[in-house]
């Protein structure tokens, strides 16, 4: 009997994803953002919390933005060694370059962000990570790839796609 992955990426088809004329919003109870239009909303549950994607449907897992949210408080708290040991170890990252880390805020709330480049399969990527953002009672973190490459396309894709995102307060 062939049971189906509960947890696996499934495409978002409902009212939450609107499409416009220059852009598509995704819209629940926690957040809001813009993507460009032709990319696929995915979102996967699970046990802990859930994961939001937003992903270039040319280049699929190779460019997308991760938004992992939970309800447990739970912070990585990394230091900049820290990301590098994850990056190379649980990760398997090749060639990593750690290029900024720094305490910011993203729409007002603390987080660290951090901005590095790998290698893996034979590509080099850009990531840049927004951890331990803490709109309570959530707890998000967020990670963009794309491809090195594409950097000057992508870089300024992701910037618009995070200027627009909007924590929406919890409901108490």
């Amino acid at each position: 009997k062939t049971t189906e992955d509960p947890y696996a990426l499934r495409e978002i088809k409902d009212d939450r994803v609107v499409i416009g004329e220059k852009y598509q919003t995704y819209t629940d109870s926690f957040i809001s953002l813009n993507f460009p239009l032709g990319w696929k909303c995915l979102e996967r549950q699970g046990e802990d919390g859930r994961f939001i994607c937003f992903q270039d449907s040319a280049l699929g897992d190779n460019c997308q933005l991760f938004i992992y949210l939970s309800a447990s408080i739970y912070v990585y708290n990394y230091t900049q060694e820290d990301y590098m040991a994850h990056f190379t170890g649980y990760c398997e990252y090749e060639d990593v370059v750690i290029d900024a880390y720094s305490k910011e805020t993203l729409q007002g709330f603390p987080c660290t962000k951090i901005v590095y480049s790998y290698t893996e399969k034979n590509t080099r990527f850009v990531g840049i990570r927004y951890d331990d953002l803490i709109e309570e009672p959530r707890l998000y973190h967020s990670t963009i790839i794309y491809p090195a490459a594409e950097r000057e396309t992508y870089e300024k894709e992701f910037a618009a796609i995070i200027e627009s995102l909007r924590f929406l307060k919890a409901t108490k």
